[in-house]
C-alpha cells in the first residue's frame, strides 16, 4: 500500500516538476534580453556645425551607436557667410572666448559614454565646443572626440579637448575630411562600432 501510494505520488509530481522546469526557462529566456539591455551604455553624441559636415558625421554615429543626439548652439551664432566667419572665429580663438551656448544636456552623469563633434577650426576646436566642454569638468564616463576638417585632420583638436577636462578619460579621436564626408560613411560606422566595442 505504501509502495502504491509512493508510486501515485511520484508519477504526480512528475509533470508538475517538468512544467516548473519549462516556466523556468521560459523566464530565463525573457529576461536575457532585459539583461543584455542593461549591459549596454547610455550614448551621448554631441556636437557643433557649422558647415553641416560635422552634423553628418554626428548622426551616423548616433545611428550606429543607438544613441542620443545633442547639438552645441551657441546663442550668437556665428556668420553664414565664410569669409566673415573664420575672421570671427579666428578672432574668438585667439582671445579664448567661450561663448554662451542657449541649452546643455539634463543629467550629464548618467551618460557611460560622450562623443564630442567639432569642425577643425584654426587647428583647434570651435569656442562653442570649449563652452560645452565646462559641463564635463566631473564628468565620470569616457569622452570620445570626433573631428572634421578641411585638409588640416586632427591637428591639435585632441590634445586641447584633453587639456579642457585633464581629470576625464577621452578616447583616441576620429577624424574626416568635410569635403568627403558622404563617402566616409562606412569608415566612420566602422570607427563607432570600435569605440563602443560593438
Amino acid at each position: 500500500m505504501k509502495r502504491s501510494l509512493f508510486f501515485s505520488t511520484i508519477f504526480f509530481l512528475i509533470p508538475f516538476l517538468a512544467a516548473c522546469q519549462q516556466e523556468t526557462k521560459v523566464s530565463q529566456a525573457k529576461s536575457e534580453p532585459a539583461a543584455e539591455a542593461a549591459k549596454s551604455p547610455k550614448i551621448l553624441v554631441s556636437f557643433y556645425s557649422w558647415s553641416g559636415n560635422t552634423r553628418r558625421a554626428a548622426e551616423v554615429i548616433s545611428k550606429t551607436a543607438q544613441a542620443e543626439l545633442f547639438e552645441i548652439v551657441p546663442k550668437e551664432a556665428y556668420p553664414k557667410d565664410y569669409k566673415e566667419c573664420i575672421d570671427k572665429a579666428k578672432e574668438d580663438i585667439a582671445n579664448g572666448v567661450k561663448p554662451e551656448l542657449t541649452s546643455l544636456p539634463e543629467n550629464i552623469a548618467s551618460y557611460d559614454i560622450i562623443f564630442v563633434g567639432t569642425p577643425n577650426w584654426w587647428s583647434t576646436i570651435a569656442p562653442p565646443v570649449r563652452s560645452f566642454l565646462d559641463c564635463l569638468k566631473d564628468y565620470k564616463g569616457l569622452v570620445v572626440p570626433f573631428v572634421t576638417h578641411g585638409s588640416g585632420g586632427l591637428a591639435n583638436c585632441e590634445k586641447d579637448i584633453r587639456s579642457s577636462i585633464p581629470t576625464v578619460k577621452v578616447s583616441i579621436a576620429g577624424s574626416w575630411p568635410g569635403r568627403s564626408i558622404e563617402k566616409a560613411e562606412a569608415s566612420i560606422a566602422e570607427w563607432t562600432k570600435s569605440v563602443i566595442g560593438k
